[in-house]
């Protein structure tokens, strides 16, 4: 239960640095234009903005949540951190550029 509450105070924390702070110097919206072949006139909005937000956090609360509480050699600590996060990074935003790309946006 510890874990769990853990976790979900870290993912608050992430999605409100995330949303307030990173969301406009990261530049995702270019990413998905060019990875999905979306419009030209492909424009953020605010629901996107939460969207990536919500899969931003999750990705980093979910690797850093498995680092922490892994008793493990620090390199494999990162290895499996890294593996994890590339994982994560390619499933949740494929699964966005599909979304979008059936919305037709």
């Amino acid at each position: 239960m510890q874990y769990l509450l853990n976790f979900l105070m870290l993912l608050i924390l992430m999605f409100l640095t995330n949303y307030f702070i990173l969301n406009d110097i990261l530049n995702i919206n270019e990413y998905l234009k060019k990875r999905f072949k979306l419009k030209k006139n492909f424009k953020a909005t605010k629901k996107l903005k939460i969207i990536t937000s919500i899969i931003n956090s999750f990705i980093l609360s979910t690797v850093i949540s498995l680092v922490i509480y892994l008793n493990i050699n620090l390199f494999f600590k990162f290895i499996i951190s890294f593996i994890i996060l590339l994982i994560l990074i390619y499933l949740l935003y494929g699964l966005l550029g599909k979304y979008l790309q059936r919305k037709k946006l």
